[in-house]
């Protein structure tokens, strides 16, 4: 049996492709709960479905969801062909020809989870203390606008990881030694 081509892509490569992927993918979900959060507390607000019959909601519901549909098949369109590109401008080559074997390899991705770990869970924390300082005093129980600010939040740490991500990937390509094995 042979071994499949994304068995014998490098290690390095794998992992750093797939926390870019995972990131970019957080942040169009957190775009897509966002846009639809500020859909349903702009309908809530207005007080339209009170005055309608139930038939015309009905209609309502579903032609939003077939607009929510295309939307959503419009996200998976960009993700599609902006992963990849992405990944190309957030990771150079130099990287991708890392092994896992090489001491240096495993230093860059233990250092690369340490700090993905550390930075993720200080922005997760201070979300919180965002959260229960000002934002959460301000909503009173609207749900709309609590999944909007999940959402922003989901967004901003999928955001801070991607820098991470960005930052360290440029680091190792630009090392001499981590080149050379």
């Amino acid at each position: 049996m042979g071994k499949s081509a994304r068995s014998e892509e490098p290690y390095v490569k794998r992992v750093f492709g797939f926390a870019v992927t995972m990131t970019f993918g957080l942040e169009l979900v957190a775009l897509l709960m966002i846009v639809g959060a500020v859909a349903s507390f702009a309908v809530s607000a207005s007080g339209l479905l009170q005055s309608i019959s139930f038939d015309v909601q009905l209609l309502l519901l579903l032609v939003a969801s077939g607009i929510a549909f295309l939307v959503i098949i419009v996200f998976a369109g960009v993700f599609i062909r902006s992963n990849e590109a992405l990944q190309r401008k957030i990771l150079t080559s130099r990287i991708f020809s890392l092994s896992r074997v090489t001491y240096e390899a495993k230093a860059l991705l233990f250092l690369f989870g340490m700090a993905l770990v550390l930075f993720c869970t200080a922005g997760v924390y201070g979300y919180y203390l965002l959260w229960s300082n000002v934002i959460g005093a301000y909503l009173g129980g609207r749900l709309s606008l609590t999944v909007m600010f999940i959402a922003v939040g989901i967004f901003f740490v999928s955001f801070l990881a991607q820098i991470i991500i960005a930052l360290v990937g440029r680091f190792a390509s630009k090392t001499e030694k981590i080149g050379k094995h």
